[in-house]
């Protein structure tokens, strides 16, 4: 009887070791999510502060794309105006030349 009781106090004690040791294991993986989920947490941040600078980034591009057109549209008019500027000095030149070959002639 007294064999029979060590061998269940020596099982009993084998059987709270596995269990000691299955909390360790436990708690080292319920450490190792925590981690996981602060990981995934930082990655989540750095994704959304990745897209506020893209957007920041195409904000930009609009608003330069917006002054590029109309920078573009200014040459265009100042390009008519500098043809219409040299149409009508070439007019202007013709009128003097040949209001001074009327000079000359008389």
């Amino acid at each position: 009887m007294q064999q029979a009781t060590a061998q269940a106090v020596t099982a009993i004690r084998d059987i709270a070791g596995t269990i000691s040791d299955i909390n360790g294991i436990a708690e080292a993986i319920a450490a190792a999510v925590g981690q996981q989920q602060s990981a995934t947490q930082q990655i989540a941040q750095n994704v959304q502060q990745a897209a506020s600078g893209t957007e920041a980034a195409a904000d930009s591009i609009g608003t330069v794309s917006r002054a590029a057109a109309a920078v573009s549209a200014t040459a265009d008019e100042m390009l008519g105006a500098a043809k219409d500027l040299r149409q009508r000095s070439a007019a202007l030149s013709e009128a003097v030349e040949g209001f001074l070959g009327r000079l000359r002639a008389a």
